[in-house]
């Protein structure tokens, strides 16, 4: 038969086990806390250190930044936005085209992509006045007083293209040409490439 002094000894440790335990694990919570926040801390600085060099680098890349050919500029964006190379072959195919204004190119299919400043959900809120010679819009020429994006079809693909999928020098050419192309200072660090459906036979 166990003594019941023992039993109370033994109780006691238990509970005084329980609250070690305790103890502990929120001297270890305490500790993890502290540390998150330390190593939340370092990265902040790497990743302010990482921009800082970036833009360094850019700021010295940027004399040197030249985009002879956009053709071949266009084809290695869009390529890397899309995931395959659309073999574009014409841009720009005609003067810079409507507000919002956009940038025509073209693959040996004739297929047509439209470079914009504007984002699809900025495209959106433009109204049309009608759907019919719109629609029809994209499956041919661009006709008179017709955009080829408004309304902003669902069968339109779009693309980002910016810095992340197109290299860091992205925005300092795609400034260059859409200066050279257009007459005007490009405002966006990205832009945005449509490509319409492919016209019927």
């Amino acid at each position: 038969m166990i003594d019941a002094s023992s039993v109370y000894v033994i109780e006691v440790m238990f509970v005084g086990t329980v609250i070690l335990v305790a103890l502990l694990a929120a001297l270890i919570t305490v500790g993890l806390e502290r540390q998150r926040h330390e190593l939340a801390g370092i990265r902040r600085q790497i990743e302010s250190w990482a921009e800082e060099d970036l833009e360094v680098k850019r700021v010295k890349l940027a004399p040197q930044i030249s985009v002879p050919d956009a053709i071949q500029w266009l084809d290695t964006c869009a390529a890397r936005a899309m995931g395959s190379e659309p073999g574009i072959v014409r841009f720009p195919v005609e003067a810079p085209y409507g507000a919002p204004k956009v940038l025509a190119a073209e693959n040996a299919e004739g297929r047509r992509f439209l470079l914009s400043a504007h984002t699809p959900d900025a495209i959106r809120r433009i109204p049309s006045p009608g759907r019919w010679p719109w629609s029809r819009s994209r499956l041919s020429r661009f006709g008179s007083n017709l955009h080829p994006l408004v309304p902003l079809s669902r069968r339109v693909e779009t693309y980002q293209l910016s810095t992340l999928n197109c290299g860091i020098a992205f925005d300092l050419e795609a400034s260059q040409v859409w200066k050279r192309l257009t007459g005007e200072d490009l405002k966006m660090k990205e832009l945005w490439l449509y490509v319409l459906p492919k016209a019927k036979g």
